[in-house]
């Protein structure tokens, strides 16, 4: 709650930025070309499959405009979400049996915080799933007010249902389970987009082939989630964003670098940099975090660290546009700073040139996390002992 200067402060501020705004406004309509910054929400296929053919014309069409792309595939509200326009198609998603759970836990509970405590889970992640079932079925489920969070009608009648049906689904995986040679079931796995990219595909294929049984589902994403209450049973971090209480074990390459590079047209129009701080002089193309963070680009060299802040014409969400500004590197819109995994082909192709390379900072690759238990599900330590075997083949 605000203090009294804050209430004053908050009083003066709404109607003069407004005013800002609208001055803004005011002068881009008498430019002969608009500046600004134009965010979009955008599902991730139309991030790889649409805007590479419209984006780098459009920017160099309109140099003065910064544009920040968004792509995910979940239902958002696009202007809640802070961007100005998005693109979707007409579809609609199945209802996912993880928001089912979550609508029972809570409504057993009586409560989000209550219900996630129980469950070592999050309230937030608890009401976005029961918000996106609600909004998938059309009818609201909970009715909630300051004190309490009871079913509605329809919700008692589908609990009274769904309770018993998803305990005797578990119940009869885990009887059949334990009467194979091989397990059966579902592997939810919650992963970074760079992991779905370059550790996964060495690793699935060979899992899949040796456990036929098992069908591996994946959730891709960058924002910090509580990969509990999302309904997965593990996932994978690096070291700094490994959540409490969990076992972590090394999966993927050990050691990684990022690498900073663009096309060579680029760089004849524009000097190659010879030390980090050149590129505060160049177009860099970014990320941003679903949290709001854009990480700043690190460099290292013989122990000196160097964090710099480049600005540019394209901002994607970490992830699901990495492919775009990929692209857009290519298209010789900017610069580009990602895992050197992920840039080899390009680099080796010549399609990007490698620059600053003494400076590539090298970081600890990836962990597989997920939490201790008596009973883990068979899927889950089929994975892990996988994983295991894995790291120790010479």
């Amino acid at each position: 709650m605000p203090t009294e200067v804050g209430k004053r402060l908050l009083d003066r501020l709404g109607p003069a930025l407004a005013e800002v705004e609208s001055a803004l406004d005011v002068v881009n309509s008498a430019r002969d070309k608009p500046v600004g910054i134009l965010r979009l929400n955008v599902p991730v296929s139309a991030a790889r499959l649409v805007l590479p053919q419209i984006l780098p014309r459009f920017l160099a069409a309109y140099p003065d405009i910064q544009v920040e792309i968004v792509a995910e595939d979940s239902f958002v509200d696009m202007l809640a979400a802070g961007c100005d326009a998005g693109i979707r198609y007409d579809e609609r998603l199945e209802t996912d049996l993880s928001d089912l759970n979550a609508f029972i836990a809570v409504a057993r509970a009586g409560g989000f915080r209550d219900a996630a405590r129980a469950g070592n889970m999050s309230p937030s992640g608890l009401s976005e799933a029961v918000r996106r079932l609600e909004s998938q079925l059309g009818v609201r489920l909970l009715n909630r007010n300051t004190r309490s969070v009871v079913p509605t009608e329809v919700g008692k009648r589908l609990l009274d249902r769904l309770g018993p049906a998803l305990a005797e689904v578990e119940s009869a995986l885990d009887v059949v389970n334990s009467a194979r040679d091989k397990p059966v079931g579902i592997l939810r796995l919650n992963v970074p987009v760079s992991a779905a990219r370059l550790v996964l595909p060495q690793i699935l294929p060979r899992f899949l082939a040796a456990y036929p049984d098992i069908q591996v589902e994946i959730v891709a994403e960058d924002s910090f989630v509580d990969m509990l209450a999302a309904g997965c049973d593990a996932g994978i971090r690096y070291d700094e964003r490994l959540e409490q209480d969990m076992i972590a074990i090394p999966i993927g390459p050990r050691f990684q670098r990022f690498a900073t590079a663009a096309a060579p047209s680029y760089l004849d129009r524009h000097g190659r940099p010879e030390h980090p701080r050149d590129l505060l002089a160049h177009a860099c193309l970014r990320g941003r975090f679903g949290s709001g963070v854009m990480p700043p680009w690190e460099f290292e060299r013989d122990g000196e660290l160097i964090r710099i802040e480049p600005v540019g014409p394209l901002i994607v969400r970490i992830g699901g546009a990495t492919e775009l500004i990929i692209d857009a590197a290519v298209a010789g819109t900017g610069v580009i700073y990602l895992f050197e995994d992920w840039l080899r082909p390009l680099l080796d192709s010549g399609a990007l040139e490698p620059m600053l390379e003494p400076w590539w900072p090298r970081f600890t690759g990836p962990f597989l996390y997920f939490p201790e238990r008596r009973l883990m599900p068979a899927p889950l330590r089929a994975f892990v002992d996988f994983i295991k075997n894995l790291s120790s083949e010479p």
